[in-house]
């Protein structure tokens, strides 16, 4: 067919037919992934990424603003949801209208796969945005295994954990210590990583440095008699602690008026130093029976795939930005990305598997 011959139009019709297909390619894809390289499909792994369009999309059912992970929440955007396998395979993804909640999808999600694939014992690998009581009763249904990365609140309920004597060091990664336990049907690993504890702390000190200066200066200003309103006090101290909530926990406030208004403030240090115990600290469950803690750590950090998957679709396959104006096409061209990235992946695995990537490495090296 000649160049002139390949038209806008022509395009989008292309586009059309494809998206009909959707599924017939999905299943072919994991066939012949299958056979060139083996893969497991007992493992998959779910998330979930947005991306924003150009232009109004005014007639486009899909484009809605919502949370969005590029930051621009100044645009409309989609929600994407992909399922890979734990070498980064696409098994199948779905888009969603931007305004979708990430636990609003599991059920759609894995309820469509398993009409899709068949309702083999597959363990789902999802990130904390998918907990939810309802979700976690649905997970524990019909023999689905599952394993989660909870919220941070949870960590509350295991914090006579957190200061006991049992940390066990990971063999190739001593930057993590970790325990092991079950409560009822449910296995937990309670993880703390050096890094992310260090981290967490430098953040929360500098704030509490901040307030702490921020309340001293606000205490000049009402002894001096340049604030005298207890309104406004309270409204001073408010916005101090909106700057820094990393440091607001633990700080306790009054604003006594009897002759004249005095603002006294204090350190919580009992909270402080529950604080400080759970730094770096991070709990995962699962109803999956028999893994040791190594076990349990690595496969949590299979999300990490998927976190590529998402990178390679944004940047170097052109997910973003979207300037489709119906959502038949805005499905389309994900799908097409999607393929693509099949694609990509393919290439990249058969390098590896000749030792192309060493070659490219070495080759690299100054």
């Amino acid at each position: 067919m000649p160049d002139s011959a390949v038209t806008k139009d022509r395009l989008y019709r292309t586009l059309d037919r494809l998206l009909g297909a959707q599924e017939s390619i999905e299943g072919d894809l994991k066939e012949q992934f299958g056979i060139l390289f083996r893969l497991d499909y007992g493992l998959v792994l779910y998330d979930l990424t947005s991306t924003h369009f150009e232009g109004l999309a005014a007639e486009n059912e899909l484009a809605c603003r919502g949370y969005s992970r590029d930051h621009r929440g100044d645009c409309k955007q989609i929600v994407v949801a992909l399922v890979v396998t734990r070498d980064g395979f696409p098994l199948a993804h779905r888009t969603f209208a931007g305004n979708t909640q990430d636990l609003k999808t599991v059920q759609t999600i894995v309820t469509e796969i398993e009409t899709q694939f068949g309702k083999s014992r597959r363990i789902w690998v999802m990130d904390r945005g998918m907990i939810s009581d309802e979700s976690l009763k649905f997970l524990g249904e019909s023999g689905r295994r599952y394993l989660l990365a909870t919220r941070r609140g949870e960590l509350a309920a295991f914090q006579d954990k957190l200061g006991k004597k049992g940390w066990k060091r990971l063999p190739n990664n001593p930057q993590v210590e970790v325990k092991l336990f079950k409560r009822e049907k449910v296995h937990y690993l309670l993880a703390r990583s050096r890094p992310r504890r260090r981290k967490e702390r430098a953040i929360r000190r500098r704030q509490r440095r901040g307030l702490a200066q921020g309340l001293k200066k606000l205490c000049e200003l009402i002894d001096k008699g340049k604030l005298k309103n207890r309104d406004k006090i309270l409204e001073r101290v408010g916005r101090l602690k909106g700057r820094f909530p990393k440091a607001r926990p633990f700080v306790k406030t009054d604003v006594t008026t009897t002759k004249r208004p005095k603002l006294q403030w204090s350190w919580d240090r009992a909270k402080y130093k529950q604080a400080l115990a759970a730094d770096g600290a991070y709990l995962l469950r699962s109803n999956q029976a028999g893994w040791t803690a190594r076990e349990f750590w690595e496969t949590s950090i299979q999300l990490t795939v998927i976190e590529r998957a998402f990178r390679v679709l944004k940047s170097e396959l052109l997910l973003r930005p979207i300037w489709h104006h119906y959502s038949g096409r805005t499905q389309a061209h994900v799908m097409v990305c999607v393929l693509a990235y099949a694609l990509w992946k393919t290439l990249d695995h058969l390098a590896r598997r000749a030792g192309l990537m060493t070659k490219i490495r070495k080759r690299r090296r100054p």
